[in-house]
């Protein structure tokens, strides 16, 4: 397919080529002015009419500026449709997307939409309405059927203002040239929407993951594993030691997987971080993982953000995190973990307009992220720009995805902007009435409530029920406090010296037993 393709662009320089030559032998032999004009006339219409036939990118580009760029290169890859029989189809199919949005996002004309938010729209949409949600003004999608040793993709651009469609191609191979279909795709996309792709990028984008289909499909087991557990606290315990298994497995089959070798360290990093397995060990598997990574590809930006990651999360080291990071961004200009990191960092370091910078640019990029929205507006909120963290907020509240934390930060802007906790007890109540299972998830917020209420008696009821560290093994630094330490928390508001004495004594010999068996 790919070669039929470079066929017709090479007829059509020749095309073009032939009909200026004839009409310069025409002028030459005739001598007429008249005829002159005549022959170039032809030449020139001919000429556009086989330029519009044999280079369709010039037909249906999105609105130019003065320069000549597209006004608006703006692009989601929607999850394309799987229309195979295979139980493994789904899986094969947000392969290809993957791989599509992946080499995308490498080019820094574009600003292409984060996997989070664009897999939140499986199967037939309202492309207007999702351009509107995403902030996009193209969207390419496309369905995946997949037959034995054969593959068949339809993929197509489509501007969601107009609903017309700037590009469409059918695509039918062999399961080995699946990787070529999907740079064409993406090269196709990024030639539409007029982009400026330097010759690294193009590189980029031409660059397989891996020549093992089956370890390519592993890898897309894993990742979202990782995505869900690292970044967004769900099912850690199963999933990051799932992510491990399969990217073993995936390097296994190919050694050079370099992107792997990157999720592998993350899942590493993401035990390690979230309390599982915090053990110098942890940490040594996930820098052997980076290691291997950069040998085969010292510039890999993959590998440099895994790095950062390390840094971050094994050991709070800010400084050499961010030094990774400015090598990470020099080719991953869309990459939104990469800006939300700088800005956490740039947070804890006291660059708050930096660190407002950095994560509006992550929501751009991830626009459904509600824990990017989160830290967004909570940074706004650290800052005391409480209309900005409200416009935030509610930008968050909108998300069918929304979690606890997004749903009860306009209750922590009204207690902070106006001391008042009335709108806490409302949202408590409605998440708890919608799903009773979350009350453990809202201990801590309940208990902390009624200490800001000055409630010692909400608070012991709140405290007979506890039966796990106030503040778990989730959140920075990963720090535990014993209930121990809430009842002399409790005690003090009560004003019972004795008793909070007692309490934080007893606090401080749990909290030396978690340092001793974890002190990492």
């Amino acid at each position: 397919m790919t070669s039929d393709i470079g066929i017709c662009k090479l007829e059509g320089d020749a095309g073009l080529r032939e009909t200026a030559v004839r009409a310069e032998r025409v002028a030459q032999a005739g001598g007429s002015s008249r005829l002159i004009i005549a022959c170039i006339a032809i030449a020139l219409v001919t000429g556009g009419v086989c330029a519009l036939y044999f280079f369709p990118s010039l037909r249906s580009r999105p609105a130019m500026d003065d320069s000549g760029r597209a006004q608006n290169k703006t692009i989601a890859v929607l999850p394309f449709e799987n229309l195979s029989d295979e139980p493994e189809g789904s899986v094969f199919a947000d392969g290809v997307q993957d791989d599509v949005l992946t080499k995308l996002a490498k080019l820094s004309d574009l600003t292409v939409i984060s996997r989070r938010s664009v897999m939140a729209y499986r199967g037939r949409q309202d492309l207007h309405k999702v351009g509107k949600a995403l902030g996009v003004s193209q969207v390419l999608e496309g369905t995946v059927r997949r037959s034995g040793d054969r593959v068949h993709i339809n993929a197509r651009l489509v501007d969601v203002r107009t609903r017309m469609h700037l590009w469409a191609q059918h695509y039918d191979g062999y399961l080995d040239e699946l990787f070529a279909m999907e740079t064409d795709v993406a090269r196709s996309a990024a030639d539409r929407l007029g982009a400026r792709v330097s010759l690294p990028e193009q590189l980029a984008i031409e660059e397989r993951p891996t020549r093992d289909l089956i370890a390519y499909e592993l890898y897309i087991r894993a990742f979202p594993l990782i995505e869900e557990s690292v970044y967004y606290g769900l099912s850690s315990e199963t999933n990051l030691f799932k992510a491990v298994e399969l990217l073993n497995q995936a390097i296994a089959r190919d050694p050079g997987f370099l992107l792997a070798y990157c999720q592998l360290a993350r899942a590493h990093d993401g035990i390690y971080w979230t309390g599982l397995d915090r053990t110098a060990g942890r940490l040594e598997s996930a820098k052997s993982a980076i290691d291997a990574a950069l040998r085969l590809k010292p510039d890999s930006g993959d590998a440099h953000l895994a790095l950062a990651l390390h840094y971050y999360f094994g050991y709070l080291d800010y400084e050499r995190a961010r030094q990774e990071l400015a090598i990470a961004r020099r080719t991953m200009p869309n990459n939104a973990h990469l800006f939300e990191l700088s800005g956490y960092i740039d947070r804890r370091q006291g660059r708050w307009d930096d660190a407002v910078r950095n994560l509006e640019r992550a929501t751009t990029l991830d626009p459904l992220n509600d824990n990017i929205l989160f830290g967004a507006g909570f940074t706004s909120l650290c800052l005391r720009d409480y209309q900005r963290a409200r416009e935030i907020a509610d930008r968050g509240l909108a998300l069918a995805t929304a979690n606890n934390y997004s749903q009860l930060l306009p209750a922590w802007i009204d207690f902070h902007e106006r001391a008042d906790t009335r709108p806490w007890h409302t949202v408590l109540d409605e998440i708890l009435a919608k799903n009773p299972a979350s009350a453990k998830d809202l201990t801590r917020g309940r208990f902390f409530v009624s200490l800001y209420e000055r409630d010692p008696v909400a608070a012991e009821n709140i405290l007979a029920t506890l039966q796990y560290p106030v503040m778990g093994a989730r959140g920075i630094g990963n720090v535990k406090f014993s209930p121990a330490y809430a009842r002399g928390l409790v005690a003090r508001m009560k004003g019972d010296v004795a008793g909070a004495q007692a309490a934080f004594n007893a606090a401080r010999v749990q909290q030396e037993s978690e340092v001793h068996a974890a002190p990492d």
